[in-house]
This record gives C-alpha cells, structure tokens and sequence, in this order.
C-alpha cells in the first residue's frame, strides 16, 4: 500500500479519511502508460477516487508557490499505476483561495439597466422568443425555460436544456458592445 516515503502502489485501498489527508498535497502520480504528471491535489473523489490537480511541471518550489494559475486536470483512478506524496502541507497554499474565483466586475444600476436593454434588443434582433415580463424584473426570461441574470453575460445564463442554453451563451459571446 504505502511505504515511508509516502508511496502509494493502490491510492484507492485508502480509507475516505487518508484521501482527505492527500488534499492540498503536492503529488507525483504515474500513470498507467508511464508518463508522470505532478501537482497540488484539489480534491479527490471518495467513491470513483478520481483526483483533480492542479497540475505544475515546476520543480522550483518558489515558482511552485508562487504562480496563480495552473491548468486543472481530472485523472481517472484506472489510469493511475502509482501516486507519491512529494510535499506534505495541510495548509491551503496561497494559489486555492483564488481557485475557481471570478473576478467579479460590480456594475451601477444604470448599466445594468443598460446591460440588460442591450441584451433584450440583440436577442429580438435574433429572434430569441423573450417572455413579457422580462422588462419589468431583473431577470431576462427567455422561452425554453432559460433565465438570465445580472450581470447579462455568458456566465449568467441558467437554464436545463442544454441546448437552448449553449445557443444563447454563443449569442451572447457574439453581442457587439454597446
């Protein structure tokens, strides 16, 4: 299972608690056709034992700890030959607690009342069926069960078909500015 070094042959003969204790954990995992990929580990899935990394080729500490970005990769548990813990750290370097955070742009009322015209018209303009009440709330409610919210752009569309939801995320990406 493991030895002293903190080598795993089988990760997933761990207990729910011992994966617990590999999050946040710079790790070295082999995968099962050799190649070797290294990085934090941001969590691990107890039931498929999936892990996400934030993956960092990096053998600079001070440039591991450093960077604010890494590319985020999801490595199934039948693909992993053996994971080493290469840096043991409980505490959440500094990088997670911008993971996954977008940086939010805060808008007046008056644009985003501007925002929102704006949207209304192009969708019109490309014949997006709006329900009538839309003007007179903060949500723009589209008909396909697809709602979208302050601050109008493509993050801010929710909705259960996917494909009326993808449709409107690529018009809004293609709005001009206004």
């Amino acid at each position: 299972m493991a030895d002293k070094n903190n080598h795993f042959d089988d990760y997933r003969e761990l207990s729910p608690e011992k994966l617990h204790n590999l999050v946040h954990c710079f790790v070295q995992i082999t995968l099962s056709e050799g190649e070797k990929l290294q990085g934090w580990v941001y969590t691990i899935d107890p039931v498929s034992h999936t892990i996400v990394i934030a993956k960092d080729d990096d053998e600079n500490d001070a440039a591991r700890h450093a960077s604010d970005t890494r590319p985020i990769v999801f490595v199934m548990s039948k693909a992993v030959k053996d994971l080493r813990v290469v840096e043991t750290t409980r505490k959440e370097p500094e990088w997670l607690k911008n993971f996954a955070v977008k940086e939010q742009q805060n808008f007046t009322d008056d644009e985003l009342q501007k925002r929102k015209a704006n949207l209304i018209e192009w969708l019109k303009k490309n014949r997006v069926p709006i329900l009538d009440n839309s003007a007179e709330t903060k949500i723009v409610k589209v008909l396909g069960g697809l709602v979208i919210e302050p601050p109008y752009d493509v993050d801010s569309c929710k909705g259960t078909n996917e494909i009326v939801l993808e449709r409107i995320r690529k018009l809004i990406s293609s709005m001009p500015d206004g």
